[in-house]
């Protein structure tokens, strides 16, 4: 749907990167301030921009120095003003400076069509086929991006923005320090896949990353095709603040200590009470008062009934949220795209077009795209999953910039314990297995973690030899 006006969230954005991006002011510097629906963002947008022609870089924390006169003012507009500007620095980290820019040359290119198409339309009225055609073509070689060259590698301009982006590439940390350190996170413009068995806990993993996502001040996007609004809501409000379903007296966590080389060396369980329950009469009160004390925590979770939800479709829901409410999210969860809309004569190939539409509009709209899948039946009874368990289609694993299995025995799940396992990634290193500790009974998918070692599996060892004693 072509819009004939930039959006209230789009503008303000715009004034963000005007104000303190650089990059976008050497880019804004010349935009048409009418684009700005109001007196009061134009004169701002201007201020930006003068001040940026003068010195070379963005007016940033300046900003209410030079709108003095009007901040100074007791009315109303002064208020206005104080509120944009307030707005604008809270936003400063949060803008999604790519989707942003790319708006604004959508809609650019939709005006400038709106123009050729008119401009066209009165030539075919005097007859004149010619310019008519001349008319659509110019608009067509200004807009299609098969006529912009790419990355030209000898450009010093071209290899010092690559350059830069590299130094300037986000991660969302996922709190597993083994993980983190080897920047095996979720990156915009990629795809973060992790497989497991059927009720191994891959909801409670994407919960886990939404909650690290929301703590990194990231504007989050679940969206839940197997349970319901209500139940991954409460799956979150576990994983924030460590809340049980039901009330329970003192419980024991499970916590690793390490060797000198990071690897599991041993365990050591603590003790804890006093924890929030669904069951505590004032629990409403309490976790109202958690969920403000959050700040700003910018998640949304939204069901779709399983088979129906089609990309075009999750599109057409993102560009509703922008407009309808100005929220326009960084991340992207998907649980999970083996229960999208497929063809019954083509049910693989149509579930690997899934993925590999999900990535394209990661790539689109500079998103984080985390999604999980199944492991075939095959799985079952396996000490260590890899590709080669994926269920219905391999080729799921190829749009993956990052693929993780999660691996879990009865033991294991018994002690509160799992394995993440990196088989493979685009720049990372691959091949890790991490041991965690996990407690689910309060929404914790992550306690401790550590390296695989051999201590680990004498450490199963001697817990299952225990067990076969007290039996006996």
């Amino acid at each position: 749907m072509v819009q004939d006006e930039l959006s209230p969230m789009t503008q303000e954005n715009l004034l963000v990167l005007l104000t303190f991006d650089e990059k976008s002011c050497s880019l804004l510097s010349g935009i048409d301030l009418r684009l700005l629906g109001s007196d009061i963002y134009r004169n701002i947008a201007s201020v930006c921009i003068n001040y940026y022609k003068v010195w070379k870089q963005p007016v940033g924390n300046h900003l209410p120095d030079l709108l003095e006169t009007y901040l100074k003012n007791d009315n109303e507009k002064a208020d206005i003003y104080k509120s944009i500007l307030v707005n604008l620095h809270e936003n400063k980290d949060k803008v999604n400076k790519e989707y942003v820019l790319k708006s604004l040359e959508t809609f650019l290119d939709a005006q400038n069509l709106k123009l050729r198409i008119c401009n066209a339309a009165d030539y075919l009225q005097e007859g004149r086929l010619v310019e008519a055609k001349s008319e659509l073509a110019k608009n067509f070689k200004e807009t299609l991006s098969i006529f912009k060259p790419g990355l030209v590698f000898n450009n010093s301009d071209h290899l010092r923005d690559l350059l830069k982006s590299q130094e300037e590439k986000e991660y969302i940390y996922t709190g597993i320090k083994e993980l983190d350190v080897d920047l095996i996170c979720p990156k915009r413009k990629a795809q973060y896949l992790m497989m497991g068995l059927p009720k191994a806990g891959k909801s409670r993993w994407l919960v886990h990353l939404g909650k690290m996502a929301c703590l990194q001040r990231k504007r989050v996007v679940h969206i839940t095709l197997e349970m319901s609004e209500e139940e991954i809501g409460e799956l979150y409000i576990q994983a924030f603040f460590a809340v049980s379903k039901r009330k329970i007296g003192i419980m024991q966590h499970l916590l690793f200590s390490l060797s000198e080389d990071g690897k599991f060396f041993n365990t050591e369980e603590i003790n804890l009470d006093g924890i929030l329950t669904f069951e505590d009469p004032e629990k409403t009160e309490k976790i109202l008062k958690l969920v403000k004390d959050l700040k700003r925590t910018e998640l949304i979770i939204k069901e779709f009934p399983e088979g129906c939800l089609t990309i075009d479709m999750l599109k057409t829901y993102l560009d509703s949220l922008e407009m309808s409410t100005g929220f326009i999210p960084d991340v992207l969860i998907v649980d999970y795209p083996d229960l999208m809309s497929v063809s019954r004569d083509a049910i693989r190939t149509s579930i690997s077009r899934n993925f590999v539409d999900l990535r394209g509009l990661a790539q689109d709209r500079n998103l984080f795209n985390l999604v999980v899948t199944q492991s075939n039946r095959a799985g079952e009874g396996i000490k260590l999953l890899t590709a080669s368990n994926l269920s219905e289609d391999f080729s799921k694993v190829m749009t993956a910039d990052e693929f993780l299995t999660l691996n879990q025995t009865e033991a294991e799940y018994e002690l509160g314990l799992a394995r993440i396992y990196h088989e493979r990634g685009r720049g990372s290193r691959k091949g890790s297995l991490i041991i965690v500790s996990q407690n689910p009974s309060i929404g914790q998918f992550i306690l401790s973690s550590a390296r695989m070692s051999k201590s680990y599996e004498s450490f199963l060892k001697n817990v299952d030899e225990s067990e076969c004693k007290n039996e006996g």
